[in-house]
């Protein structure tokens, strides 16, 4: 089972994140010692975003909702409107 910790750091280090997940799982899953399971649960966590992540991503996108519902509501109608067509002008003979 040690083997297959190392095995998961390794992928961990590599940045290959779904086999270190599906991996500690399996770990957890099995009959392993407890403390290579609580390595395996250490391992997982690494991968998973923390609660301030979460938190930082949703404050974001209510700004970035907010921002955009108010520029529609005040300046939705009053944009400039679009230039006049230009005609061409018909050289002279």
């Amino acid at each position: 089972m040690k083997q297959d910790l190392f095995a998961l750091e390794e992928a961990f280090d590599a940045g290959n994140y779904r086999a270190v997940r599906d991996g500690t799982r399996a770990i957890e899953a099995s009959d392993a010692p407890d403390d290579v399971k609580a390595k395996a649960r250490a391992l997982r966590e690494r991968t998973e975003p923390s609660r301030a992540q979460i938190a930082l991503l949703a404050i974001a996108a209510v700004f970035v909702a907010t921002l955009s519902a108010y520029e529609i509501v005040e300046h939705g109608r009053s944009s400039p409107p679009p230039p006049p067509a230009r005609h061409a002008v018909e050289p002279a003979h």
